[in-house]
């Protein structure tokens, strides 16, 4: 017994352990709120979910073990809630943590250390004296041996499986079908639609019909209470199912941390541990057993079944038909299993938040260049905010600006993230050179590029052709004229950079201080010597932002995040920032899972002026009092606008025509080898098969891609198709499960 109870006891710390780390890494990347109590309120949840199913954990039921009360064969509620909430964690847990943290001022880990030490020797000691764990005693409680005599069949995991994916495809459609009709009329974020539905599905058909369409199909049936009106024990059962969903939303939102893909990832995370963990300690749904139901396997008729089987196959052809003519009625240049995917939310509704935006774009009449140069009129210095590194269309708009002859005659300066500022005298030289050949141009570039101050060296073509073009429009001007371009990122591969220890310093360093400290002096220099006192700044994404009101600076210096605000800082009313448009990284809380910017309502006015470019300042425009959500969203929701953050922004084209252009620059490798290696060994990074990574470097193709094909861009844009496609995958898939259990049973 006490063998068993120990391999019990271990299996319920891994088990708590990893549903209690998940939580916390929840918290720590979405929520940003760590509390220092957070671990031990988690196993004490832990510890009360075990009491609601009538302390049965994994690890016990594992174990066939079973807590009763001493004097008795089963243990009421309170003796459970005595035993781990009063005693185990209160008592043993709670109390000591609260003493040695907040008392000691213990560090949290150590508490948890010593804590969950001192449980395992006091216990030990005491099971060699009284046989049984101390808290037992103080519960008068008891673990015995349980065996489940019960004679009812229940229903097999390909049962419940083949039961849920039914269940699950027959709401995503209801979903998905509702979901595009009302958003005709009102946005409303598809996950709502979801959980609404699913939460009828539930009820209606446990009410009306007894039972879900997947259990029918499936032979699986609920065996309820007797003594118990029907209707309230579904209406216990479908409340203590939903109102944790609901309520965890609420808060979230309550609270402003309203990440929702993040949020609803954590939510059905959660569900499904609790459901797991319900069904391995009791073989229950958690809500089936406080409702005090039993699922058990009840055969239907064949041709019943047969009637089912192909009225959900013809409804799920009915349904992708329908939801296949509403979506398919714009242009696209991906399709998947017959369905257009778009970059935005085409379906985005004509309401008046729409509407206001394409009035406002119908009266605008500045192009983004013009804009650009309204603005130099009033400020000495604009900033641009650069979209995604690899984009090739906006540095065409970015040399645009530069070769006109307003640029030369009244700017003249060019500052760029791009480039390490020891190597301003390369750069200097390098906008000032003949080159005789194409070559010798290309050598030249690659090589200013290898020095861009984070990479082992730059592959995005981009900036390789805007340094180029800059290079040859320069020679056609005379001196006095010429564009001057600045470096502004700190040498991450400094030569002064010997080992590991060097590298890990410099890459601690506050780069937006560096850069906007490189960008401050020589701009002061410029407003002093120069004829040309004006400038122009390439910041990529948050770089770009100012948030420089929300200064709260706890230093005995100015610090902020972003170079931008520094710049804001410095010289106040005489900057401006412009937003590109661009989708948003930051949204979802994952740089690779992007979305269109509000909901895709900003490409979708866009696209109903023409996609007319176009620049204005948002203040006073219906884009500006949005919230910013190119933020990353993590913690809670900012309060910032776009008219917060940016002082404009330019529409350049729509995001379906954004591309990108990478790969290993020409001449990468020219007296660069002995360099790279140097590289490699101070950052700490892999040199075996040297010339074998120096061969594939040099053979690497150039590679051109498309936004309009990044896949989780259209998962993210097009989510209630793609919820859609998987569910009906899902609802195939559960026919087919049908299929097998019925040869099964034959055979």
């Amino acid at each position: 017994m006490f063998k068993k109870r120990a391999l019990s006891s271990i299996l319920d710390l891994l088990i708590g352990g990893i549903m209690i780390i998940s939580i916390v890494f929840y918290f720590f990347f979405v929520l940003k709120w760590v509390p220092p109590w957070l671990y031990v309120v988690l196993w004490g949840i832990y510890l009360f979910i075990a009491d609601l199913l009538k302390g049965r954990t994994p690890g016990k039921s594992i174990g066939k073990l079973k807590i009763v009360s001493q004097k008795e064969t089963r243990t009421s509620f309170k003796q459970l809630l005595l035993r781990d909430i009063i005693l185990k964690f209160g008592a043993f847990t709670l109390i000591p943590f609260i003493i040695l943290f907040y008392g000691v001022h213990l560090d949290q880990f150590l508490c948890l250390i010593i804590i969950f030490s001192a449980q395992i020797l006091i216990n030990l000691l005491y099971v060699l004296i009284k046989k049984e764990f101390i808290w037992d005693t103080l519960s008068n409680t008891k673990t015995i041996n349980y065996i489940n005599n019960s004679s009812k069949k229940s229903p097999g995991f390909l049962r419940e499986t083949g039961a849920f994916l039914i269940d699950f495809s027959l709401v995503a459609v209801f979903s998905t079908i509702s979901y595009f009709i009302y958003i005709r009329y009102e946005y409303i974020p598809y996950y709502i639609v979801f959980l609404i539905v699913a939460i009828l599905y539930s009820s209606i058909s446990n009410f009306f019909v007894k039972n879900s369409i997947g259990n029918i199909l499936f032979g699986i049936t609920f065996q309820l209470p007797k003594f118990k009106n029907r209707y309230q024990t579904i209406v216990i059962r479908e409340l203590v199912k939903w109102i944790p969903v609901i309520v965890l939303l609420f808060m979230l939102h309550f609270f402003h941390y309203e990440n929702n893909f993040l949020n609803n990832v954590f939510i059905l995370g959660l569900f499904f541990f609790i459901h797991i963990m319900s069904k391995l300690a009791t073989g229950k749904s958690w809500w089936n057993l406080i409702a005090n139901i039993r699922e058990v396997d009840l055969e239907m008729a064949k041709s019943k079944k047969m009637i089912l089987s192909i009225s959900i196959f013809l409804f799920f052809v009915t349904s992708f038909l329908l939801l296949q003519n509403w979506n398919n009625n714009n242009p696209s240049k991906v399709k998947f299993f017959g369905f257009r995917f778009y970059t935005y939310n085409i379906h985005y509704p004509k309401n008046q938040n729409l509407k206001n935006k394409v009035a406002y774009i119908e009266n605008v009449n500045t192009t983004p260049k013009e804009y650009i140069f309204d603005l130099f009129k009033k400020y000495d210095m604009v900033v641009l905010c650069e979209a995604h590194h690899p984009e090739m269309t906006q540095w065409d708009f970015i040399y645009d600006v530069v070769s006109d002859p307003r640029f030369s005659k009244n700017v003249g300066h060019l500052f760029t993230e791009y480039g390490a500022s020891n190597y301003q005298d390369s750069i200097n030289k390098y906008l000032t050179t003949h080159f005789r050949n194409d070559t010798l141009l290309e050598k030249t570039t690659t090589d200013l590029l290898r020095h861009e101050g984070q990479w082992m060296f730059w592959n995005n073509y981009n900036i390789f052709n805007f340094l180029k073009k800059l290079n040859l429009f320069n020679n056609t001007l005379p001196d006095s004229l010429k564009i001057r371009e600045y470096f502004t990122d700190i040498d991450t591969y400094n030569k002064s950079i010997k080992n590991k220890n060097d590298y890990a310093k410099i890459k601690v360093i506050n780069r937006d201080s560096c850069m906007a400290s490189t960008i401050t002096k020589t701009f002061k220099t410029i407003q002093k010597d120069s004829t040309r006192k004006k400038c122009l700044v390439i910041m990529n994404y948050r770089h770009a932002f100012n948030d420089s009101k929300n200064y709260k600076s706890k230093r005995n210096y100015v610090h902020y995040y972003n170079t931008t605000s520094y710049l804001f800082h410095y010289f106040k009313s005489q900057v401006a920032n412009v937003f590109i448009n661009n989708i948003s990284n930051g949204e979802n809380g994952i740089v690779f899972i992007p979305s269109p910017i509000q909901n895709s309502s900003w490409d979708k006015a866009f696209e109903l002026c023409d996609n007319k470019p176009v620049g204005f300042n948002f203040k006073d425009s219906p884009f500006g009092s949005d919230i910013c959500d190119i933020y990353f969203n993590w913690g809670k929701r900012t309060k910032d606008t776009y008219q917060d953050i940016f002082t404009g922004m330019v529409f350049l084209n729509p995001t379906a025509n954004f591309w990108y252009k990478s790969g290993t620059l020409p001449y990468i490798m020219d007296n660069f080898e002995t360099e790279y290696t140097r590289r490699l060994l101070v950052s700490g990074e892999d040199t075996t098969n040297l010339a074998t990574q120096i061969k594939q470097i040099k053979a690497e193709k150039m590679k051109i891609s498309y936004l309009s094909e990044d896949p989780f861009l259209l998962l993210s844009a097009n989510f209630s198709i793609s919820i859609y496609l998987f569910a009906i995958f899902s609802g195939f898939i559960a026919l087919i499960l049908l299929l097998i259990i019925k040869k099964e049973k034959s055979i």
